[in-house]
């Protein structure tokens, strides 16, 4: 499993650089979830190799995108590094954006078409590896995320990662 796998949920998911950030203005219901995500997470991720992953994540709003500071101590033989993602949700183009980048030289940028966040199907956009993730709210203070991503091999993996609000 990539670091990068990892910075998609705390999925979630943002946008940097794109030139969409004028449809993400207004009281949406999307930008309602967006704003829902504001707070501190510990998450918890376990991988199809049997490895577990920790992060600690500071949710923040960003103008109308949430930015996700993440927080990955030394761990299955990787050392300690940290990532930010941004996510927001594109109005005019029905689309939720994710995108981040971590110190381990790790980024990503995911979307969905998914009208909700709960139970929404999301889809590397790059890179372009196939990977995919659905995302589901099982509380107010907890959501989880099942990926399926390639490793270093091409082999894809598949990991179930659980967060919680404290």
């Amino acid at each position: 499993m990539t670091r990068g796998l990892l910075l998609m949920p705390t999925v979630l998911f943002a946008l940097l650089f794109l030139t969409i950030s004028t449809s993400l203005a207004g009281s949406s219901p999307q930008q309602s979830t967006i704003r829902g995500f504001v707070g501190s997470w510990t998450c918890i991720t376990h991988s199809s190799d049997n490895k577990t992953y920790r992060e600690t994540d500071t949710d923040t709003m960003y103008g109308d995108w949430l930015r996700v500071n993440s927080s990955y101590p030394a761990q299955n033989g990787a050392p300690a590094s940290t990532g930010t993602t941004f996510l927001g949700y594109d109005s005019r183009k029905k689309l939720w954006v994710a995108t981040g980048v971590g110190t381990d030289g790790s980024y990503f940028t995911s979307v969905s078409t998914s009208s909700q966040f709960n139970d929404s199907h999301w889809s590397d956009q790059y890179p372009a590896d196939h990977g995919t993730a659905v995302l589901r709210m099982t509380q107010s203070t907890q959501y989880s995320m099942d990926t399926q991503t390639p490793n270093g091999k091409g082999k894809m993996m598949t990991d179930h990662e659980v967060c919680v609000r404290h």
